[in-house]
């Protein structure tokens, strides 16, 4: 027989699975947000330009962009 789960531990996951789900969905965005400068930037400059702006040009942003380079015109 096993024992009913405390409040605070039913408390703890569900916090745990709200903060798991609220990173993988800034994650995704980052990730959708680096593949439009992708496709709009007209050079390398203006990529980095856009990417810093959009705050895209830490190493988080990087992890989510993964390894897709878009097309720069």
């Amino acid at each position: 027989m096993t024992a009913p789960r405390s409040t605070s531990d039913t408390g703890r996951q569900r916090l745990a699975e709200a903060r798991a789900t609220k990173l993988r969905d800034e994650k995704l965005q980052r990730g959708q947000a680096a593949h439009t400068v992708d496709c709009h930037a007209t050079d390398p400059q203006d990529r980095a330009e856009l990417m810093a702006m959009l705050g895209l040009d830490t190493p988080t942003a990087a992890e989510a962009r993964g390894t897709h380079l878009g097309r720069i015109n």
